[in-house]
């Protein structure tokens, strides 16, 4: 029983994490792309680009660190 108990805990624990490290090199790779697309706005001269792409990537990291703070069951500062 204890045996069968520790065999579930341990696929769920191990299915979590893959996702977990999925979901992290997901987001490494998205991270990859927005950077070559500002390395490539940048040596195009293209200000207005670079810009979008900066205030979209801080819109994002905003949006994240609001989701993780109601996650952890803090609280989100209004504005």
């Amino acid at each position: 029983m204890v045996e069968a108990i520790i065999a579930l805990v341990s696929t769920v624990l191990v299915f979590w994490l893959k996702r977990r490290i999925a979901r992290e090199k997901d987001r490494a790779k998205q991270l990859e792309e927005a950077l070559k697309d500002v390395d490539q706005n940048i040596a195009k001269g293209d200000v207005d680009a670079v810009n979008r792409s900066i205030e979209l990537s801080l819109r994002r990291l905003s949006l994240r660190d609001r989701d993780r703070r109601q996650q952890e069951g803090g609280e989100t500062p209004k504005g």
